[in-house]
This record gives structure tokens, sequence and C-alpha cells, in this order.
């Protein structure tokens, strides 16, 4: 193999790994809780997939407001799922 080829291909693998990225989706953005009574637990579950071609890693999962929220593995495969 000549070089040239060698290089080039070492080229076009690099470049195609800088474009390779996990891409996080939610199945639905929003959810409306509607009036509740404080003293009332409400739960719902967000479902993540990613949607890229390489591995998903979280870290730190956090929510606001005095909501819990974990995630039941800290990586995704590509294509897989997990509540939220």
């Amino acid at each position: 193999m000549s070089l040239f080829k060698s290089v080039l291909i070492v080229f076009v693998l690099a470049v195609t790994s800088l474009w390779s990225a996990p891409t996080i989706s939610c199945n639905q953005k929003i959810y409306k809780f509607g009036s509740k009574d404080e003293s009332e637990t409400i739960k719902h579950e967000f479902v993540l997939t990613n949607r890229g071609d390489t591995m998903l890693h979280f870290g730190k999962v956090r929510a606001c407001c005095g909501a819990k929220a974990t995630v039941a593995k800290k990586e995704l495969k590509p294509g897989e799922s997990v509540p939220l």
C-alpha cells in the first residue's frame, strides 16, 4: 500500500470519528402537572434515547424545584433508551 493511501485512510478515519457523537433525545419536552395540592406526590416518567452513533455518558442528573430525578443507567449505547 502506498504512503498516500495509508495517509488518506488515516485522515478519513480521523474525520469520521470527529463527526460521530452521542445525541440525546427525550420522548416529550414538556409535561404539564396542572394544579395540585402541595401534599400530593406526582410521578411522571420521561424516556431518554441516544440517537447518536457513539456511547452517551451521563454525569450528574439534577432536578429543580424540589423534584427528584434518577437515571437507571449511566451509559447508553447508540439506539438505547432509559426512563428518567
